[in-house]
């Protein structure tokens, strides 16, 4: 009996000390997966070479989903066009997947990809996007709401909010984004919706969390507002206390393009360790829904209207007709001074998707850093990628309609 209870334990501690010899080893392999993406995500985020390098005396090899065909062009764009620096995003949304991904300083006259990551840019009038897909979801507004508003668009006064006033004009919601009218949108979240209601929309934009499932990245901030007129300021963009990297603003675009859902960005394609492949394909999540179908609809509506008559229609005026006709194409355009790297900045953030199809298309994002001497538009550089993409990356045949992949 002693004997067999003896083998017993012995047999216990054998079994017991190889499985924790094994849970032991996938911990240690975790733990270096971690340290390794923790390296690639600061290699990335301080422009250093990412695409073979050596970490704890092995071999380490990532493969990007960036189009090189695509970078070459939009870095000719970036040299061209750029006044004091320069990040531009362009995104698959179909699948989630970051194709092109570029900063451009022209001082230093150096190409780089940290500037697209960095959280460091208030948003500007983008946050729009976050207010128009509140009002429309939670507040009952649509296209044609009309919102009582006084004085110019372009400022933020508290008089301007005050709900009666003889001096007050009607504005449509759709004009009102169209044009990025701040006190129509302040006052829109001041009477029509609410502190709480404003910060759940930003959250479901993708603010305040992580964006990548894989690389570390600095999160988008949005803050809960204090009071109603810091509600007016966070609504309309009229403040430099929203930030967003212009990947995020690449996003914004893309859940408009997907009919309300967010796909998460996916940058790694493979990542070898003396050359063992650790990530077949970018780990990912489900889609998100952030918006019912109708409210991307209608909030894609408000976006069509700033490139036909809004903010956006110089820009895109001078576009291939046969392109623009067979494409869609809604945009955000946004301005303001502060952030890092300092000075003024210029946004854009569009989508483009066939109007033929199920393909979802595109989304750019362009921002801008002006300099002494003002060179273009971020909406201008977005038209121009954007018919770059659809004339030599994936082709629109323009007598049958028809889009197919350029082998």
């Amino acid at each position: 009996m002693k004997r067999s209870l003896l083998a017993l334990t012995i047999l216990f501690l054998i079994f017991f000390g190889y499985r924790w010899n094994n849970l032991r080893i996938e911990e240690e392999k975790d733990q270096e997966f971690i340290n390794l993406v923790g390296e690639v995500s600061h290699r990335i985020l301080n422009d250093h070479v990412i695409n073979s390098f050596e970490f704890n005396n092995k071999k380490i090899k990532t493969e990007f989903y960036f189009n090189e065909e695509l970078e070459s062009y939009i870095k000719k764009q970036m040299k061209l066009y750029a006044s004091k620096a320069i990040a531009i995003v362009v995104l698959d949304n179909d699948t989630g997947k970051v194709i092109s991904l570029l900063s451009y300083e022209r001082e230093s006259k150096k190409f780089g990809r940290s500037m697209a990551l960095l959280a460091s840019h208030p948003s500007a009038s983008l946050s729009k996007i976050v207010t128009a897909a509140d009002l429309i979801e939670n507040a009952g507004y649509n296209p044609w709401t009309d919102i009582v508003t006084r004085g110019k668009g372009t400022t933020l006064y508290k008089y301007q909010l005050k709900k009666e006033h003889r001096w007050n004009r009607k504005i449509s919601l759709e004009k009102a984004f169209a044009f990025s009218n701040n006190a129509a949108f302040g006052k829109a979240a001041i009477h029509n919706s609410t502190a709480s209601s404003l910060y759940e929309m930003a959250l479901s934009f993708g603010f305040n969390k992580r964006l990548s499932t894989v690389l570390k990245l600095p999160k988008s901030i949005f803050q809960m507002p204090k009071d109603q007129y810091n509600l007016a300021e966070l609504a309309s963009g009229f403040n430099t206390e929203t930030m967003i990297s212009p990947l995020h603003a690449a996003i914004f675009a893309s859940i408009v393009a997907n009919e309300g859902n967010l796909k998460r960005p996916k940058l790694i394609k493979s990542l070898l360790v003396n050359d063992e492949n650790l990530l077949d394909e970018e780990i990912s999540f489900e889609d998100e829904k952030v918006l019912s179908s109708d409210a991307a609809d209608q909030l894609a509506r408000l976006m069509t209207k700033t490139v036909e008559f809004g903010t956006a229609r110089k820009s895109f005026r001078r576009m291939r007709r046969n392109l623009k006709s067979r494409l869609e194409i809604g945009g955000k355009t946004g301005s303001i001074t502060g952030g890092f790297p300092e000075g003024k900045r210029d946004w854009f953030s569009a989508y483009a998707r066939p109007k033929n199809g199920n393909n979802k298309g595109i989304s750019v994002s362009v921002m801008s850093i002006q300099g002494p001497m003002w060179r273009a538009k971020s909406s201008y550089l977005a038209k121009n990628i954007i018919e770059y993409y659809y004339r030599q990356i994936e082709k629109t045949d323009v007598r049958d309609k028809q889009v197919y992949a350029k082998k």
